[in-house]
């Protein structure tokens, strides 16, 4: 989520178009070569597979340019931030079942004993997830 303009002076992002299905890591000529810039203004959403090769341009200005990194990933896989904690529970009381899950409300780590010993219906994570 850029918090500036990314411009070809200040380092914009740099993608690999379709580098997100290679079986390994591609060269440093190669992603010369085939990589793409995305120039966008500030404010505007940039959405990606996270495998997607990527890296951000030289910045030849004498700004920083900065940007917000928003993760979300499977509900197997933990987030390096605990929004169900984070995020106001007001906030969440209008959000709809896949958007809860999303967040991580149905594969929460115990913060127990207390937590962890209750009976399946009530634990914080929900099995079968796929």
């Amino acid at each position: 989520w850029p918090l500036n303009d990314y411009t070809p002076h200040n380092g914009a992002l740099e993608v690999l178009p379709g580098s997100q299905n290679h079986v390994f890591n591609c060269s440093e000529e190669e992603f010369t070569r085939d990589s793409k810039r995305v120039f966008c203004n500030a404010g505007d959403l940039i959405i990606f597979n996270a495998r997607l090769i990527h890296r951000t341009d030289i910045n030849h200005t004498d700004n920083f340019r900065h940007a917000l990194t928003l993760n979300a990933c499977r509900h197997y896989m933990k987030p390096r931030f605990d929004w169900v904690r984070m995020i106001p529970k007001e906030f969440c009381s209008d959000l709809n079942a896949q958007a809860l899950r999303i967040i991580g409300y149905d594969s929460q780590v115990p913060t127990s004993l207390d937590e962890y010993f209750v009976p399946p219906e009530k634990r914080l994570y929900k099995g079968g997830q796929e």
